[in-house]
C-alpha cells in the first residue's frame, strides 16, 4: 500500500476545503490511513492530521503505544501524546491542544463516528474550532481501489470459494440454518479469514425464509424440495467479500427454477452493463427491467447493490435515482432477488471491480442453474 500518495490525497483534499485538522477515530478510515487494525476499547485515542505536511499526531494510552510504533514502517514522522489510565487524557489533551497556538482552527471529523461521548470527551481540543464533517471525504478517497487492495479482494473470494464449496459438499437434510450456518463460519476461519465481516456474518434461509432478505438463521430444517440460500463472506486484510448462492434442493418446483433463471438472466445482464462512465442507476435499471420483463417486478423490494470495501456497505450505491458515474477501480456487488412470500426467495450476488476495459467479475463460485440444483 502507497500510504505516502494517501496521506497526500488527504491533504489535497483538506486544502480545497479549508480544513486545518481532520481527527480520525479508530475505525476503517484510521485503518485506510496507517494500516492499523486498532480498537482501544473505551479509552481515548485518536490519529490527528494537519494540513503541513509535517503534521500527523497520535494520541494514544500509554498501553497502546507498542501498536503505534509499529507505524514507523510508514516513513512519516509523527509526533505521539500519550496518557495512563491514572492521570486519564485531559492533561495530554490540553497539551496536544498548544499545536494550533491562538488560532481559531477547522478541524474535520467523521460525524458518523463523532458519537456526543465522543464529543465530550475531546471538549477541550475542539471547543474554539469550527467542526466539519469528513465522512464523504473518506469515502471519496476510498471509492477507487489500488491494486494492493484488488489483490485483498480476490483473496478473500478465494477463501469464501472454498469455504462454500466445503460446507455445500458435505450437506444433508435435516440440518438446521444454524448449524449450516456455523459450519461456514468455521471453514471461513480454517481457510484463513481474517474475521467474519460483521455486517454479513453468514446468512442461511431454508424454504420460506428464503423470502426474507435479511432473516437471521435459526432452526429451520433442510429438506427435500426447498431453496437454501447461503450469504456469506471472506475478510482479507480488512477487504471482504460479499457473496450469496441459492442452491434448489429436487425435486424443486417449476416456479422456483422460473423465478432462478429470471434472477440469474438478471445477474447476468446487470453485470454486463459495468463499465467507466455508465451511471450506477443504470445498473440497477438493467437488473429491475429483467426480472419485470419476467413478470416479478413487484417481488424485487431491495437496491441493486452497494459499494464494498473497509466497510461491507459504503459507496457507490447501485439503486435508482445514484447518477454518479463509475470509475475504474470501483468495487460493488450486484444482487437481484425475488421475495415471494408464500413460495421462497432466490437471490444472487457477485462482487465486480470497474476496470478501464469494462469489468472483472471478483466472485467465481458458480451460478448456473444446473450448478445449484442439488441432490440429497
Amino acid at each position: 500500500m502507497n500510504y505516502d500518495e494517501r496521506f497526500d490525497a488527504l491533504r489535497q483534499n483538506m486544502d480545497g476545503k479549508k480544513i486545518d485538522y481532520i481527527i480520525i477515530l479508530p475505525g476503517d478510515n484510521f485503518r485506510y490511513m496507517t494500516g492499523l487494525k486498532y480498537d482501544p476499547l473505551e479509552r481515548l485515542s485518536f490519529m490527528m492530521i494537519g494540513s503541513g505536511h509535517s503534521e500527523v499526531y497520535f494520541f494514544v494510552p500509554k498501553v497502546e503505544i507498542a501498536r503505534i510504533e509499529t507505524l514507523s514502517r510508514l516513513n512519516i514522522d509523527f509526533d505521539v501524546f500519550m496518557w495512563n489510565d491514572e492521570e486519564g487524557p485531559e492533561k495530554e489533551l490540553d497539551t496536544l491542544k498548544k499545536v494550533f497556538g491562538n488560532r481559531h482552527v477547522k478541524i474535520g471529523v467523521e460525524f458518523n463516528r463523532f458519537t456526543l461521548a465522543k464529543k465530550n470527551r475531546l471538549k477541550k481540543l475542539i471547543q474554539n474550532a469550527v467542526l466539519e464533517d469528513t465522512t464523504e471525504v473518506f469515502y471519496e478517497l476510498r471509492l477507487k481501489k489500488d491494486k494492493d487492495e484488488i489483490r485483498q479482494f480476490e483473496i478473500a473470494s478465494e477463501i469464501s470459494d472454498k469455504a462454500l464449496k466445503n460446507v455445500i459438499d458435505a450437506v444433508k437434510t435435516d440440518i438446521t440454518e444454524r448449524e449450516i450456518s456455523n459450519r461456514i463460519k468455521i471453514e471461513l476461519l480454517k481457510l484463513g479469514s481474517e474475521s467474519l465481516p460483521l455486517e454479513f456474518k453468514p446468512i442461511v434461509a431454508i424454504g420460506l425464509n428464503s423470502a426474507k432478505p435479511h432473516t437471521q438463521s435459526g432452526e429451520e430444517m433442510l429438506k427435500k424440495g426447498q431453496t437454501l440460500l447461503i450469504d456469506t463472506g471472506a475478510c482479507w486484510k480488512g477487504y471482504a467479500i460479499d457473496i450469496t448462492r441459492t442452491f434448489l434442493i429436487e425435486p424443486v418446483d417449476s416456479e422456483m427454477k422460473k423465478i432462478y433463471q429470471a434472477v440469474y438472466e438478471a445477474n447476468k445482464k446487470a453485470i454486463e452493463s459495468v463499465r467507466p462512465e455508465i451511471e450506477a442507476d443504470q445498473i440497477d435499471r438493467m437488473a429491475r427491467s429483467v426480472i419485470e420483463d419476467a413478470g416479478y417486478g413487484e417481488f424485487f423490494t431491495h437496491r441493486t447493490g452497494h459499494g464494498i470495501g473497509l466497510e461491507e456497505h459504503e459507496p457507490p450505491w447501485i439503486v435508482s435515482g445514484n447518477t454518479s458515474r463509475l470509475e475504474p477501480g470501483m468495487t460493488f456487488t450486484i444482487e437481484p432477488g425475488i421475495y415471494i412470500p408464500e413460495l421462497g426467495g432466490i437471490r444472487i450476488e457477485d462482487n465486480v471491480l470497474v476496470t478501464e476495459e469494462g469489468y472483472k467479475v471478483l466472485t467465481k463460485y458458480p451460478k448456473n442453474l444446473e450448478s445449484v440444483l442439488l441432490e440429497l
